[in-house]
């Protein structure tokens, strides 16, 4: 199909209408990667108030000088036993 032919011209004409106008304008490329940006930031923020602050706090009241002793041998003991079973 060459470029000169109308149909496809025609089909370049319906892509081009399909995916929307192609200029938004400055101020609305603007206030939509601060409005995206926002919202990331947003996410980012409440994953660490809900998820990340409390976990870190109740891993180090269960670990503490006591427990981090029976924590590190468990672990040691779980890699061994591992490294054992799957040679």
């Amino acid at each position: 199909m060459r470029v000169s032919e109308p149909s496809y011209r025609a089909k370049c004409r319906r892509w081009v209408r399909l995916s929307g106008p192609a200029t938004h304008g400055l101020a609305f490329d603007v206030a939509k990667l601060v409005g995206v940006t926002g919202g990331i930031l947003a996410i980012s923020l409440a994953t660490y108030a809900y998820y990340e602050a409390p976990s870190r706090k109740w891993l180090r009241r269960q670990w503490n000088d006591k427990r981090i002793v029976i924590a590190l041998l468990t672990g040691l003991t779980v890699a061994v036993l591992a490294s054992l079973h799957y040679t």
